[in-house]
């Protein structure tokens, strides 16, 4: 494999991340245990009924959960958290740099 793909890849992240609709965030390894060791999930929000929807990923399983389901806002809960623990979008895009350039030599 060529080993410039990751650091292109991680440069691509930075260039997305300079937008104004997309936003990047790291958590370090110094933020320490977090809800996020639980595995992936996505929060969706809809306009209406709807509202947010929660997806969960597994080892082989996914689940959809939606409406008043107090899991979906136990993630909420979660995101908020993790949130907290990231590092600044100016701060976060720093350092994905300075990890390509180490990358490349």
């Amino acid at each position: 494999m060529d080993p410039e793909i990751m650091p292109a890849q991680l440069r691509r992240l930075v260039q997305a991340g300079r937008s104004d609709h997309i936003e990047i965030a790291v958590l370090p390894f110094g933020a320490g245990a977090h809800p996020g060791t639980r595995g992936p999930f996505t929060i969706l929000g809809f306009d209406g009924d709807l509202g947010e929807v929660l997806y969960l990923e597994g080892q082989g399983t996914a689940a959809v959960v939606a409406g008043e389901d107090q899991r979906v806002s136990d993630y909420r809960h979660a995101f908020e958290v993790l949130r907290q623990k990231t590092l600044p979008q100016d701060e976060s895009l720093v350092l994905i740099e300075h990890v390509a350039d180490e990358m490349s030599g």
